[in-house]
C-alpha cells in the first residue's frame, strides 16, 4: 500500500474515532440531573426547603460557631421499608480563617438506638474533635487505622460494631472520603459539597450494607437497654 494511502486511512481513521468520542462526551456532559423537587417526585419521596426538627434528631451533626446551622433541600422517604432522609447542611466556623461548610448529608434509620461512634477518613476533620468527646478507637487492621479515625466511648462497643468484615466494607471505594456516623437510631454519611441527587442511592446502599453487618448480640443489647 502507497505510504501516503495508509497515512490518509489512519488521520480519516482517527478523526472518526475523535468525532465519535466528542458526541459521546458531549452527550453524557448535556445530561442534567433533576432538581431535588423532581428527584422527591421521581422516587416517591417529599421534598422539604428545610426541616431544623433534624439537629434534633442527628446530634452528631458539627454545629460550627458563627449562627445555627442549617438544613436545606431536605428529602424524606425509605429505602427498602427503612425510613431514610438526605438533606445539604450548611455550618460556619471563626476562627483565623472564617468559613462556610456545606455537606451533603444522608441518614438511614435503625431498628434500635447503637452508642454512638464517628468514622472519619483520614486527614479529614472528625465530628468528634468539635464536641471534644470520646477517645480515639485503634482498630486490629493496620490498614484500617490508616484510612479512618475512629472516635467512640470506652469499653466494647466500638469494636463489636467495627469487627473485621464491617471494617472490609468500609474499606471498599464507595465508602472513600464518606464521614459515617452511629448517631442514636441513625446511621449517618456525610459527604463535602451540595446535596448530590445521583448520589443518594449509592449512599443508602452502602448504609444499608453497613447495618446488614451489624452483629445480632449488638442489637439485642441495644434493645436491651431500650426496655431497661
Amino acid at each position: 500500500m502507497d505510504d501516503r494511502l495508509l497515512t490518509l486511512l489512519l488521520v480519516v481513521g482517527a478523526l472518526g474515532t475523535g468525532i465519535a468520542l466528542y458526541a459521546v462526551r458531549g452527550k453524557g456532559l448535556g445530561r442534567r440531573l433533576p432538581s431535588p423537587p423532581q428527584w422527591a417526585r421521581q422516587h416517591g419521596w417529599e421534598f422539604r426547603p428545610a426541616d431544623p426538627s433534624l439537629l434534633r434528631q442527628i446530634r452528631l451533626l458539627p454545629m460550627g460557631d458563627r449562627g445555627a446551622p442549617r438544613t436545606e433541600d431536605v428529602l424524606v422517604g425509605s429505602w427498602n421499608g427503612v425510613p431514610a432522609v438526605s438533606f445539604r447542611y450548611e455550618w460556619a466556623t471563626l476562627g483565623r480563617a472564617p468559613a462556610v461548610h456545606q455537606e451533603h448529608v444522608t441518614a438511614l434509620a435503625l431498628p434500635a438506638p447503637l452508642p454512638w461512634l464517628t468514622l472519619a477518613p483520614a486527614g479529614r476533620p472528625s465530628p468528634a474533635d468539635w464536641f471534644m468527646v470520646g477517645q480515639t478507637v485503634e482498630l486490629e487492621s493496620g490498614r484500617f487505622n490508616e484510612r479512618w479515625r475512629v472516635h467512640g466511648p470506652e469499653g466494647r462497643a466500638p469494636h463489636d460494631f467495627l469487627h473485621p468484615r464491617m471494617m472490609a466494607r468500609l474499606l471498599e471505594p464507595d465508602a472513600a472520603e464518606t464521614t459515617i456516623l452511629v448517631d442514636g437510631a441513625h446511621l449517618v454519611a456525610m459527604r463535602r459539597g451540595f446535596l448530590a441527587v445521583d448520589q443518594i442511592e449509592p449512599t443508602l446502599a452502602l448504609l444499608a450494607d453497613l447495618a446488614a453487618l451489624v452483629p445480632d448480640f449488638v442489637w439485642q443489647d441495644a434493645r436491651g437497654r431500650g426496655r431497661s
